[in-house]
């Protein structure tokens, strides 16, 4: 496997849960051709609005998105750990 996609649909919003690609294999148009056939394939099921999240440092995949599209928007970003010893 060379690489991956995987998203969601909420009912309300899509997102991107995890796209990879094998390092060998980055800058070949793979993970644009992945990300076009979730975007296809999320609206075929209504969906009208994909969100994802990255990592503030790792500014290589924000370009990747901005390329294909995507805009930096300002939200608050909130988590808890449930299970007994992460945090």
């Amino acid at each position: 496997m060379i690489a991956a996609v995987m998203g969601s649909y909420d009912g309300r919003r899509g997102w991107v849960n995890h796209l990879a690609v094998d390092p060998d294999f980055q800058g070949q148009d793979i993970g644009s051709r992945l990300m076009d056939e979730l975007e296809k394939r999320l609206a075929n099921i209504g969906c009208e609005k994909i969100n994802l999240l990255i990592e503030p440092t790792n500014h290589g995949v924000q370009a990747f998105y901005n390329q294909l599209g995507y805009e930096r928007d300002e939200l608050i970003f909130m988590e808890k750990w449930i299970a007994s010893g992460n945090g």
